[in-house]
């Protein structure tokens, strides 16, 4: 059975930007089963004027497990999309039209019997697409566009205000209010200025900065401070974008604690406002603006093509990595030790991720050095000691090490830990 379209149309601003070509897996529109651009209810729709404003960059969407309802459960196809539907880490629901990290924003507005879904235990587990249940559209809208440039996404505005199709923006599919659901591809570009000036701001104002494109992830931007000896302050998943909601919701990261929020860090935003306005916003011209896109929520005042964020110097952090099988004595010894110990650890300057069994700390300060910080997170290496040694609780891990920058340590962390 076909996919159940929607009875209303909502479309995607996929945000595309490209310069600086990085490797990497990423959707192509071939990759879909192109339908027709055309309205299935309500009044006609001219969407191949879209299409050509836009340079031929709107495409169909489809939910991410579509293959597998459309085709045999061993095709090529639904076989890649098994293989990739729980490993975040292979970025592909990240770059992938109608995937979603959460999968409830794929099939929201829709019943059980057609949500398109494969089996998030088993997805090799043929049942979920057997008869009778069917690929709905849920959440995900029946068009996108590929945004290379400011006007496509004027173009973009001025199609909705006309029809009064809902427009939605999405990045990387993380946002868990689902204000993003909705398909989109993702490209890169992004670059590094030692002397960024922000527009209309005096050369005083110089900063090092990093530019990056609305489809970078922090994996890609970790890499290339790290290929480039600078340090930026960002989140703890590979996969989440640069610029999207992550950074214009706050951004929140393992080194805010010394060096900043993501929106502290911010030099200059690039956007089209609704009204259709390609426009620049710094501490110089927009300024309201600026204050806003710092905090205010991703898509919440336009659609942010680029942001410019600081650079730092290079920085090595002292860290603790503990992990115990998780029970309730256990976790709550645990959360006392971080609790007791939590002010004090956060004036020292360390920073971190806890969850029911690992803590996760890290300093960056030149200020603590390895004996210092040891003596600092004591607590933690005698609670991992008696546990192993005292109670013979097997599982439990300890490491206290340094790494010679972030880069370092989160590829080491990421290797075991998804947020």
């Amino acid at each position: 059975m076909p996919p159940q379209r929607p009875h209303f149309h909502t479309f995607i601003l996929s945000l595309l930007l490209t310069s600086v070509p990085l490797a990497r897996a990423q959707w192509t529109p071939q990759n879909l089963a192109q339908e027709p651009l055309v309205a299935s209810s309500g009044p006609l729709v001219d969407w191949n004027s879209l299409k050509s404003a836009v340079g031929g960059r709107l495409f169909s969407g489809v939910p991410f497990a579509h293959p597998c309802y459309t085709e045999k459960f061993d095709s090529k196809a639904c076989l890649a999309v098994r293989e990739s539907y729980l490993d975040e880490g292979r970025f592909t629901r990240a770059n992938s039209p109608g995937a979603y990290i959460q999968t409830q924003w794929e099939t929201c507005q829709i019943q059980d019997e057609d949500q398109c879904l494969l089996d998030f235990i088993n997805p090799n587990d043929p049942n979920p697409t057997s008869s009778p249940r069917s690929c709905g559209w849920g959440s995900v809208p029946e068009h996108f566009i590929d945004v290379q440039t400011p006007e496509d996404v004027i173009a973009a505005f001025k199609f909705v205000n006309e029809t009064k199709i809902p427009l939605v923006i999405k990045n990387t599919g993380h946002d868990y209010k689902g204000r993003s659901s909705a398909p989109g591809s993702l490209a890169l570009w992004i670059s590094y200025d030692p002397s960024f000036v922000p527009e209309g701001c005096p050369a005083s104002a110089a900063k090092s900065g990093v530019t990056v494109g609305a489809g970078v992830q922090w994996g890609e931007a970790y890499a290339f401070a790290e290929a480039n000896n600078i340090t930026v302050v960002g989140g703890s998943d590979r996969s989440v974008g640069v610029t999207g909601g992550w950074l214009q919701g706050g951004g929140h990261g393992a080194l805010s604690n010394t060096m900043g929020l993501g929106v502290d860090r911010v030099l200059e935003y690039k956007l089209v406002t609704p009204d259709g306005q390609y426009r620049v916003a710094n501490e110089c011209q927009n300024e309201d603006l600026f204050y806003a896109l710092r905090g205010g929520g991703g898509g919440t005042y336009g659609v942010v093509l680029s942001s410019t964020i600081l650079a730092s110097p290079q920085v090595s952090l002292r860290a603790l990595i503990l992990s115990v099988p998780p029970s309730s004595s256990r976790t709550k010894e645990l959360w006392t030790i971080l609790t007791d110990n939590g002010l004090r650890w956060a004036q020292e300057g360390w920073g971190g991720f806890s969850t029911s069994g690992v803590v996760i700390l890290i300093n960056p300060t030149k200020e603590m050095g390895m004996e210092e910080a040891r003596t600092s997170v004591e607590p933690f290496l005698e609670f991992a000691k008696r546990l192993k040694e005292e109670e013979g609780v097997e599982g439990v891990s300890c490491v206290f090490t340094e790494f010679e920058s972030w880069g370092g340590f989160f590829q080491a962390f990421t290797k075991d830990h998804v947020a």
